[in-house]
């Protein structure tokens, strides 16, 4: 299934905590610059946020939008999330260690198709709220513990990253997902999901289980359909109903982007999803930036959620 990654973070990066030291807006949120600080709707909740990141490109680096230019901006409105969980989509070794050298006490785990491991999809968790129980994943291919298959047209191997925490508050233990859908064949996407309802079923049950990715798909399309068929639940429409938000993917051009003939009829397809005994408190799109700069040519999309005692969902 593939070498596992799990580091802690080196520490440093401090200048960009966000100091505490901030003015309230009226509903309790913190402003700083054009951020604001998420103020958890319950102190037991867990707040995890899906991060399509952006892995380094030449291009973008020409274009203005590289990893250096745009680093800090992306490290500041994760932290201005207050998440436990980050799941990364994209990321790459140097960018995931700026990422945690700016969150103390956090870890990340993730397999991946190459030796030395690169965690592409890795998940950020926090050691001082969960320990980890177990962490593994698989590929979305007929034979899914096959370290780098891909069928179906993929445009290279796609994978989901798994690990098992338990809460330190509460002793609650769960299982977060972590995944990156092709982009290139919908069979592909499809038969994905298909492999991702199976096994998560085969590995957990009913245990509760967050899912979170950029699964390359809209909420209406085929793929989304079969994990909710296969019991997950879209966070975001729970909280803001089912009409589509329009783009996650914008180009690193936010709201300009969607605004024109392009961008307007393209829709969300970076997900947080849950299944299990879990209760969904809040969830959003996340469109901030700094300066007219985005952290990356994704919205990034949050959720926030507690336990509850019966299954009922």
């Amino acid at each position: 299934m593939g070498k596992p990654f799990c580091r802690l973070a080196p520490g440093g990066f401090a200048c960009f905590a966000l100091a505490l030291v901030l003015p309230l807006l009226a509903n309790g949120a913190v402003k700083h610059d054009e951020l604001v600080i998420r103020e958890r709707k319950s102190d037991a909740s867990i707040r995890v946020v899906t991060a399509n990141i952006r892995h380094p490109k030449k291009e973008d680096d020409r274009a203005g939008f590289g990893w250096k230019q745009r680093k800090e901006t992306c490290v500041r409105v994760l932290l201005a999330q207050k998440a436990d969980i980050i799941c990364c989509q994209e990321a790459r070794l140097p960018q995931i260690e700026d990422v945690l050298s700016a969150m103390p006490g956090f870890v990340y785990f993730g397999i991946g198709n190459r030796e030395p491991v690169i965690p592409s999809n890795p998940i950020l968790y926090s050691t001082a709220r969960f320990e980890k129980l177990d962490g593994g994943g698989f590929w979305l291919s007929k034979t899914p513990h096959v370290k780098g298959s891909k069928d179906w047209g993929s445009s290279g191997p796609r994978y989901a990253n798994w690990v098992k925490l338990k809460d330190r508050k509460n002793g609650k233990v769960f299982v977060i997902w972590n995944t990156h859908f092709d982009y290139l064949s919908r069979e592909a996407r499809e038969n994905g999901a298909k492999v991702a309802v199976r096994l998560g079923a085969e590995l957990f049950g009913d245990m509760p289980q967050i899912f979170c990715g950029d699964f390359n798909s809209s909420a209406d399309s085929k793929a989304m359909a079969i994990l909710r068929n296969g019991g997950w639940i879209d966070t975001f429409a729970e909280i803001n109903g089912g009409r589509d938000p329009g783009l996650t993917a914008h180009q690193f051009r936010g709201a300009a982007f969607a605004a024109e003939p392009e961008g307007a009829v393209r829709k969300k397809i970076d997900f947080v999803l849950r299944r299990g005994a879990l209760r969904t408190l809040a969830s959003e799109v996340i469109r901030d930036s700094i300066g007219g700069r985005y952290p990356s040519d994704h919205y990034f999309v949050s959720a926030e959620m507690e336990f509850i005692e019966s299954q009922t969902q």
